[in-house]
């Protein structure tokens, strides 16, 4: 790894304007724009990549392009028509050098909606986010959305112009807790043992919606000689490509392999960077909370919680990218939880007993 000596410092400026009016009572809704704009962001280019003055001496003598790619870049070599050319690079005791630079441009942009409040005996907060974020790297340290760090050329930025890797267009949550009217104390069913029965019950839960994450696409071919795997050219319509079909191994959920083919050499024909989108994301989680009074000074309370409560399967990105991949196209694992167990329902339950001291004690 090599790290630019005229390296900058990175420079973002946000800005933002919103509007908060009082709809009734406690409740509140707010409307926000937010927008940034980032330069010198720091990512990992090609250090000593393969020269385009040296590639193109090599075509006019004569070399064939389709030989002019990955190592033979740097090693040299004879083409099917028994030419042979050296090695279209400065420095070949490097193969990619990992060169830390400040070249990332980005933007950002987002209507954001909240009400919050509490209406009789709920407590609600719900939000919306509609944004678009853009930018020619989104991680110095860990491979992108394709699995790659360097770029496809480390002479032209603009292919890698795209989606963010954690871009989500559309955002929804909503939290809500209801405290039930009936029990001791309440409005309903509040007498004798039924309504001692019925106290403290609290019901709440969260619900998350949004569109999936951008992921990036790969050919098979070295296309513009830079020593990587280009990006695929769009030849056709990408859907309808059977999305939601379960095959062997996983489901369709990316745009059909027939839409794509390898560029021709020396054409920049290419996709830009993150084109294409994932399988969103739907998840309920919902708690059931009774708090039971034993005596005057002691209290029991049971709290039984579901993660993804209706079992809602959420995908994965495809994991294969190569359009030569057999799996193509295909989600084959799940998204999981943030404590990296599983993402399908989990139901867990505790019970507490609470001793209540008065002050004065």
């Amino acid at each position: 790894m090599v790290i630019d000596p005229k390296l900058k410092i990175p420079t973002n400026i946000t800005y933002n304007i919103g509007i908060q009016r009082e709809l009734r009572g406690s409740l509140t809704a707010e409307l926000n724009y937010v927008g940034g704009h980032g330069t010198h962001g720091l990512r990992e280019i090609d250090g000593a990549p393969p020269q385009p003055n040296l590639i193109a001496a090599d075509i006019a003598a004569g070399v064939d392009p389709a030989a002019l790619a990955f190592n033979s870049l740097y090693l040299g070599g004879t083409d099917k028509n028994g030419v042979d050319f050296d090695p279209a690079v400065n420095n070949t005791a490097f193969f990619h050098e990992l060169f830390q630079t400040s070249v990332v441009s980005s933007n950002y942009n987002a209507l954001q909606f909240k009400i919050q409040g509490q209406a009789h005996r709920l407590t609600l907060t719900g939000s919306y986010t509609y944004s678009h974020s853009l930018d020619n790297g989104s991680d110095p340290l860990v491979p992108g959305a394709g699995g790659s760090g360097l770029p496809r050329d480390s002479f032209d930025y603009q292919p890698e112009y795209g989606n963010s890797d954690f871009d989500c267009r559309h955002r929804g949550t909503a939290a809500a807790t209801y405290e039930l009217p009936i029990g001791s104390g309440q409005s309903h069913l509040h007498g004798g043992f039924l309504g001692r029965v019925l106290e403290g019950i609290q019901i709440s839960g969260i619900q998350q919606v949004q569109t999936g994450l951008p992921f990036d696409l790969r050919g098979t071919a070295d296309n513009m000689h830079t020593g990587l795997t280009d990006r695929p050219q769009l030849v056709g319509a990408p859907y309808p490509s059977q999305r939601g079909t379960i095959v062997p191994g996983g489901k369709i959920t990316g745009p059909s392999v027939n839409a794509f083919a390898n560029a021709p050499y020396d054409q920049n024909l290419s996709i830009h960077r993150n084109a294409f989108y994932g399988p969103g994301f739907v998840n309920t989680d919902a708690v059931f909370q009774k708090t039971q009074t034993l005596f005057e000074q002691v209290k029991i309370q049971l709290r039984v919680e579901s993660y993804n409560v209706f079992n809602h399967p959420n995908l994965n990105a495809p994991a294969s990218l190569s359009i030569a991949s057999s799996t193509f196209g295909i989600s084959q694992t799940q998204i999981g939880q943030n404590d990296g167990t599983t993402g399908a329902r989990q139901i867990q339950a505790a019970l507490k007993i609470m001793f209540l001291v008065s002050p004065d004690e």
